[in-house]
């Protein structure tokens, strides 16, 4: 049987938070005042592996700074994580930008209805297509 742990999970510009949470491999407890990140940690960990913000609805939102217009400068938001398993370790990382379109003839730029996604393990962009 494989043996799964979670290392360490980093957020980096992921809902406008930086965060780099180590782990043991026996029991973590996380835990807090208000408005820490304990909330966007979860989430971010259901998005890394699911796709979705939300552990409970197939809902994917507030990836970035929603106190903060987006525009085309707005950072590329990621979540990473580090396992180990079986003793080898390995790096799996989801990272979201922001995708805008500039209007022909114009420097206006609009928001496109879907932003631009890629997926890594062990800083190797991979697909689905990669699976099958």
């Amino acid at each position: 049987m494989k043996r799964i742990v979670l290392k360490k999970l980093i957020l980096c510009n992921w809902k406008a938070q930086n965060k780099e949470v180590s782990l043991n491999a026996q029991k973590n407890v996380i835990k807090g005042k208000n408005g820490i990140g304990k909330t966007t940690l979860l989430k971010g960990w259901c998005w890394l592996l699911t796709g979705y913000t939300d552990p409970y609805n197939a809902k994917n939102h507030e990836l970035f700074d929603n106190k903060q217009e987006l525009n085309v400068n707005t950072p590329i938001a990621s979540v990473k994580a580090i396992l180990e398993i079986n003793g080898l370790e390995y790096t799996i990382e989801k990272t979201v930008k922001a995708d805008f379109v500039r209007k022909k003839g114009s420097d206006f730029y609009t928001k496109s209805p879907s932003d631009k996604y890629s997926f890594l393990i062990d800083n190797i962009e991979v697909s689905a297509t990669n699976f099958t």
